[in-house]
C-alpha cells in the first residue's frame, strides 16, 4: 500500500507549535463554533415549532369546550327551564361546567396522555380544588386581569409536558349557582351546602382551565435531530478545514519556505544561522520572525557600535545616524516591495480560484457568500500591498504639473469630516504658490495620511493647521539634513496640538508597521506611506515633535519650472470583453499560477499552450503551426520575458506580446526588463480584467496592421 501525501498525515493535520499551529487552532475552533450555533438554531427552532403545534391542539380543545358550555347557556338550559319550569335545575343537563367536565372526561378516555382541568379555589367539589400551582396562577391572573393566556413547557410529575392556563372569568349567567346561597337551586344546596363555590363575583378571575400534553417523545426527535446537524455540520466544516489548511500549505508557506532558503544562502553570521535552525523546529512563520529579530538585533548593534565610536563627534554623530536611517529605509523599501511581489502572487491564487468557484456555483449556493468574503479579503490583501509599494517606491503614479493649493483646497471638506466636529482645522494657503509635479491622487493619500495622525494624538479637542509656502533650500541646510538636496522647494506644513512624541518615537515613525496606537486600531503603513511617497517624487520629509508639545511634519516637493495645468477628466474604463479562439503560449514559472491561468483562459475559449519554463516554451512553439499572442512572466529563472519574446518574435514576427508581473509596470520598465511601448498587466488580475487585456492586445494588434496610426498602450 503507498503511503500517504505527507498533508494528508495526522501530524500535520493537528496544531503545531508557534504561529501556524496557533493559526489552526484557532480555525478550528471557529469552525466547531459555527457547527454548535448550527445545531443550537435547529433545535431551538424545532422546539418552537413543537411548542406551536402543541398549542395549536389545544387552541382546539379549548374552542370545543367553549362551544359545549355556549351551547349549554344558549340553548340546552333555556330549554330545559321550558320544560321543568324556570325553578327547576338538573346538574347532569343544565350546568355548562359540569357537561364540559364530562366531554373532557370522555375525551381524556381516548387519550389517556392528555390531561384537562376545570379547577378553582374553595371548588364545591374537591376534585376540581385547585393545585398548588394552579392557585399561584389563579391568584397571577387576579392580580393582572388584562394577562392572557400562559403557555411553556415544564416537568410535571416526573416528565416533560406543554402546559398551557387559562383564566376563568365568571359572568352574569353563573350567578344562579354561585351568586348567594339563596338564590341557588335547591339541588345545589341538597348535595354541596351553603358553603362551597357561592359569593361568587362577575370578571373575578376564581378559576382555571389547565391542559397538559405530554411531549417527551416530541423533545426527543427534536434533540436526535439536532444531533444529526451537528454530525453533518462537523463533516462539513472539517473538509473546509482541510481545503483552508491545505491552500495555507501550498501557497503561503511554501514561499515563505523560498523566501527563508534565499535568506539563509545570504547569511554569513554562524550564530544567526544557528538560531534559524533552531526556530525551523516550530514552522516557517517562527522562522521569519527570528529572521527579522536576528536583522533587527544586526541593525541595533551596528548603531550602538557607530555610536560610540562617534561619541566625541556630535555633528558627525548625526549624519551618521541620518545615513544608517536613509539605508535602514531603502534596505525595508526593498524588503516591503520584494514581499509585495511574492504576496501579489499569492493573492493571484486565491483571488483566480475563488473567481473559478463562483463561475462553477449556482447563486443560490450557500457557500457562495463565503466565496465572496475569502475574494474581498484578497481584494483588501491587495491594498495592502500597495501601501507597502508606495512605502518602497514603486506604487504606480501618473505625474502631473499641479496647484498644491487647489488640491489641498478641495479636500479641507473630507479632511474636516475625518477629523470631527471638536478639532479645528485652520488652512492657511500661501499666494502666488509654485507648481509641483506629482500625482494629485498622492496628494490626497499624503494630506489624509497626515492629518488623521494628527487626529489620533489629540484627546479631547484641539488644532490642526495645514500651511503651504515657497521655501529655497541651500547648501548648509542639506549639509545637516542627508536626504534634501538644495533648490526651490513647495513646503506642505502639517502641525498639531497632540500629545507630541519623543526622540525614540521620532526615529521609528516611519517604519513600516511601527505604530504607537492600541492593538487592532492602526497597521503602523500610515507615515511609512507617507515617506514613500515623498521619496518617490524627489522630495524631503522631516518632523519636529516634543512631548505635550505637538508635532509638526514638514513636506518640502520639488518646485516645477512649467506652470500648473487644468484638471484632467479621467476616462471610463471599457466593461471586460469576452474571450477568443486564438492559440495563446502562456509562460509562468510559479505552478500554482501557471494551472490557474491556464485554467482561466480555457474558460474565455482559447486554445492554451502552458509552459513552465522559458526552454519548454520555446520547444512548444517548434511544434506548433499557429501562435496568436504570447503571455509571459518578466522574472524567471534561466531566462527573462523580454529575452524569450524576442527569441520568439524573431522567429514569428507578428506575434502579440503581452507580460505580466507581482511588480508594478514602472519597477519593471525602470529595471530595464522591458522596453515601451509593451503590453503589461499587474498580478493580482481578476478574470475580467485578463479577458479585457487580451482582447485590447489581439485586436489593437489587428487594427494596426490595417492602420499604422493606431500604436500599442505603452508602460507608463
Amino acid at each position: 500500500m503507498s503511503a500517504l501525501p505527507s498533508f494528508f498525515r495526522l501530524s500535520n493535520l493537528l496544531p503545531h507549535p508557534g504561529l501556524q499551529g496557533r493559526f489552526r487552532l484557532a480555525l478550528a475552533l471557529v469552525l466547531f463554533f459555527f457547527c454548535v450555533a448550527g445545531a443550537l438554531l435547529v433545535y431551538r427552532y424545532e422546539l418552537k415549532v413543537l411548542e406551536e403545534h402543541t398549542y395549536y391542539q389545544t387552541e382546539l380543545v379549548m374552542s370545543a369546550t367553549a362551544a359545549t358550555r355556549r351551547y349549554v347557556v344558549e340553548q340546552l338550559r333555556p330549554r330545559m327551564q321550558e320544560v321543568l319550569g324556570a325553578d327547576q335545575f338538573i346538574i347532569e343537563a343544565m350546568s355548562s361546567s359540569y357537561i364540559s367536565r364530562q366531554v373532557m372526561e370522555y375525551f381524556q378516555a381516548e387519550i389517556p396522555d392528555f390531561t384537562y382541568r376545570r379547577v378553582g379555589i374553595k371548588a364545591r367539589n374537591p376534585d376540581f380544588e385547585a393545585t398548588a400551582l394552579e392557585a399561584q396562577m389563579i391568584q397571577y391572573y387576579r392580580d393582572n386581569p388584562r394577562a392572557g393566556d400562559w403557555r411553556g413547557i415544564i416537568t410535571a410529575n416526573g416528565q416533560r409536558v406543554f402546559m398551557r392556563f387559562s383564566p376563568v372569568f365568571f359572568e352574569p349567567s353563573c350567578l344562579a349557582c354561585h351568586g348567594q346561597p339563596h338564590d341557588a337551586p335547591p339541588y345545589i344546596l341538597e348535595n354541596y351546602g351553603a358553603d362551597g363555590g357561592f359569593q361568587r363575583l362577575v370578571g373575578l378571575a376564581d378559576g382555571l382551565v389547565s391542559i397538559a400534553v405530554p411531549v417527551e417523545k416530541a423533545l426527543a426527535h427534536t434533540r436526535k435531530l439536532a444531533f444529526f446537524i451537528f454530525g453533518g455540520a462537523f463533516l462539513l466544516m472539517f473538509a473546509l478545514y482541510l481545503a483552508i489548511v491545505f491552500f495555507f500549505e501550498r501557497l503561503i508557506v511554501g514561499s515563505l519556505r523560498d523566501m527563508l532558503e534565499r535568506f539563509r544562502e545570504n547569511l554569513e553570521d554562524d550564530e544567526g544561522r544557528l538560531l534559524l535552525e533552531q526556530t525551523s523546529k516550530l514552522d516557517e512563520i517562527g522562522e521569519l520572525n527570528a529572521a527579522a529579530g536576528l536583522i533587527a538585533g544586526n541593525l541595533r548593534q551596528a548603531r550602538e557600535h557607530l555610536r560610540d565610536r562617534a561619541k566625541n563627534l556630535e555633528e558627525k554623530a548625526k549624519l551618521e545616524r541620518q545615513l544608517l536611517q536613509a539605508q535602514k529605509m531603502e534596505s525595508i523599501g526593498r524588503l516591503a516591495g520584494g514581499v509585495a511581489h511574492d504576496f501579489n502572487n499569492m493573492l493571484q491564487g486565491i483571488l483566480g480560484y475563488c473567481e473559478l468557484m463562483l463561475l462553477d456555483m449556482e447563486p443560490t449556493d450557500p457557500r457562495r457568500s463565503d466565496l465572496l468574503e475569502i475574494r474581498k479579503a484578497a481584494k483588501r490583501s491587495a491594498a495592502l500591498t500597495r501601501q507597502l509599494l508606495a512605502f518602497a517606491r514603486q506604487q504606480p503614479a501618473a505625474p502631473k504639473v499641479v496647484d498644491l493649493n487647489g488640491i489641498a483646497g478641495g479636500m479641507l471638506k473630507m479632511l474636516k469630516r475625518l477629523i470631527g466636529e471638536d478639532i479645528e482645522l485652520d488652512w492657511q494657503p500661501a499666494a502666488q504658490l509654485w507648481p509641483v509635479k506629482i500625482d494629485p491622487s498622492q496628494v490626497d493619500q499624503l494630506l489624509a495620511n497626515l492629518v488623521v495622525n494628527a487626529r489620533d494624538a489629540i484627546r479631547d479637542g484641539g488644532r490642526i493647521g495645514i500651511r503651504t509656502e515657497n521655501v529655497t533650500l541651500d547648501e548648509a541646510y542639506c549639509a545637516c539634513n542627508i536626504n534634501a538636496t538644495p533648490g526651490d522647494y513647495v513646503l506642505l506644513t502639517v502641525n498639531d496640538s497632540g500629545c507630541g512624541m519623543d526622540r525614540q518615537t521620532i526615529n521609528q515613525i516611519f517604519e513600516p508597521f511601527f505604530t504607537t496606537k492600541e492593538p487592532g486600531k492602526g497597521t503602523g503603513l500610515g507615515l511609512s506611506t507617507v515617506y514613500g511617497l515623498v521619496r518617490q517624487n524627489n522630495g524631503y520629509i522631516n518632523v519636529y515633535s516634543e512631548p505635550g508639545q505637538g508635532t509638526t511634519f514638514r513636506v518640502y516637493l520639488p518646485r516645477c519650472a512649467a506652470p500648473a495645468g487644468e484638471p484632467e477628466t479621467v476616462a471610463e474604463k471599457p466593461a471586460a470583453t469576452a474571450g477568443g479562439r486564438e492559440t495563446i503560449l502562456l509562460v509562468e514559472d510559479e505552478k500554482a499560477i501557471l494551472t490557474l491561468a491556464e485554467t482561466l483562459l480555457s474558460r474565455l475559449g482559447y486554445t492554451v499552450l502552458a509552459a513552465a519554463t522559458p526552454h519548454q516554451a520555446l520547444e512548444s512553439a517548434s511544434q506548433t503551426d499557429r501562435i496568436d499572442l504570447l503571455i509571459t512572466d518578466v522574472v524567471m529563472p534561466g531566462m527573462n520575458g523580454r529575452e524569450l519574446a524576442e527569441q520568439l518574435t524573431a522567429r514569428r514576427p507578428e506575434l502579440k506580446v503581452l507580460y505580466m508581473s507581482g511588480y508594478p509596470a514602472e519597477v519593471i520598465s525602470s529595471q530595464t526588463m522591458l522596453g515601451k511601448g509593451v503590453h503589461f498587466i499587474q498580478k493580482p488580475f481578476t478574470l475580467d480584467d485578463l479577458a479585457a487585456k487580451i482582447r485590447e492586445v489581439l485586436t489593437q494588434g489587428e487594427a494596426s496592421s490595417t492602420d499604422k496610426a493606431a500604436g500599442p498602450a505603452e508602460i507608463p
